[in-house]
């Protein structure tokens, strides 16, 4: 069986908008987060809502971007994990 990862991140947050691309110790947020997620698990992509953004330089763990989805991460999360059966 396999074990997969499914990361929520809102880069329209309110008291931190775009944090999961703002860069920390060289990388971006999202990144790290992967990274770490895939030391210990099969498979990570991150559930992003990105509306109106298109990440250019975005890392492998952004392969997933759910755009004009549902702004509740928890629904973002549950239509990825079903777009993944």
């Amino acid at each position: 069986m396999k074990t997969i990862a499914i990361i929520p991140a809102r880069y329209a947050s309110t008291r931190f908008p775009g944090k999961p691309l703002a860069i920390l110790g060289g990388k971006p947020v999202i990144q790290r987060v992967y990274e770490q997620a895939r030391e210990v698990l099969d498979e990570a992509v991150a559930a992003l809502s990105m509306l109106g953004f298109s990440p250019a330089p975005a890392h492998k763990a952004v392969q997933k971007i759910l755009q004009d989805e549902p702004d509740a991460p928890v629904e973002r999360v549950i239509k990825l994990a079903l777009k993944m059966l």
